[in-house]
């Protein structure tokens, strides 16, 4: 098989499903629409398009030594949160005006960040870093396309960070709390997932990993450990048996299920399979 085939790889997504649910992936699989768009979901996609779009003005504008860099961030918070508020307006006419009332904090949250990038520049700065390499290092990349075939996975990462003959991957994260506790296994295999497809992507070491809850900034690092590539190696290997299993796995009882079936998008496919089967 050619090595640019994807096809035959699992997205981070999709493997991190079966630590919640297993009947879960199943169903996403088959039924991969899970019933339209909603306000979460307008609104993450509208904050981690400001997060790209703000990171990629700023390596143009920091160069630009004409205007303090704290100018810079007011004028391209500004005109990212505009662009982004009207892309909604075309997009998602529906959740406009709920997106409008956020945009406030989406302006909080992003100056936030990019004055923490700013320390970091001018600190390189200040080491004797050229302006060019001060940019690279302090502002990541944005929106990567990573892949690793010794673990058949692809995906796509929010930030990438390189320096110092290393990578590091950040996750943004807009979701509630109890979101964020129910899902916090998923999230961390995810990003080990993150962490081995950068390192085969950019033939680097990734020695850590770590999510960015823009609500607050505050930011989770978790190392990559032996014990967390071995977990993540057993997670792959159980969905590719749950996959070639003809039977959906049991459904969910007791706490578990009150905790997470009322917010499964798939509540309804999998509870009418149920019925199919006779287990309710």
């Amino acid at each position: 098989m050619l090595k640019s085939d994807i096809s035959y790889m699992l997205t981070p997504s999709k493997l991190t499903k079966i630590l919640g649910c297993e009947r879960q992936s199943i169903l996403s699989v088959k039924s991969p629409i899970s019933g339209g768009n909603s306000l979460p979901l307008v609104n993450g996609s509208a904050v981690h398009e400001a997060y790209r779009q703000v990171d990629e003005m700023s390596k143009i504008s920091w160069k630009d030594d004409s205007m303090a860099i704290q100018d810079h961030i007011i004028n391209d918070t500004n005109y990212v949160c505009e662009d982004v508020l009207q892309q909604v307006k075309t997009n998602y006419p529906e959740f406009y005006l709920d997106i409008q009332r956020n945009i406030p904090f989406y302006k909080a949250w992003l100056y936030s960040w990019l004055f923490q990038r700013m320390d970091d520049f001018e600190t390189l700065i200040n080491n004797g870093a050229s302006v060019d390499t001060a940019v690279a290092i302090a502002l990541p990349l944005a929106e990567v396309d990573l892949k690793s075939y010794e673990y058949g996975l692809y995906g796509r990462a929010d930030q990438v960070y390189i320096a110092n003959g290393t990578v590091k991957v950040v996750d943004l994260k807009t979701d509630e709390r109890i979101t964020s506790f129910l899902n916090e296994e998923g999230h961390v295999i995810q990003l080990v997932a993150y962490s081995v497809m950068a390192a085969e992507t950019f033939n680097l070491p990734c020695q850590e990993v770590s999510l960015l809850y823009v609500k607050n900034q505050e930011e989770s690092v978790i190392p990559i450990t032996s014990e967390l590539i071995q977990k993540l190696d057993d997670t792959i290997k159980r969905y590719k048996e749950i996959m070639s299993t003809p039977e959906l796995p049991p459904l969910l009882t007791g706490l578990a299920a009150d905790l997470r079936c009322p917010r499964c998008p798939w509540k309804k496919s999998c509870y009418r399979q149920a019925e199919l089967n006779g287990e309710i």
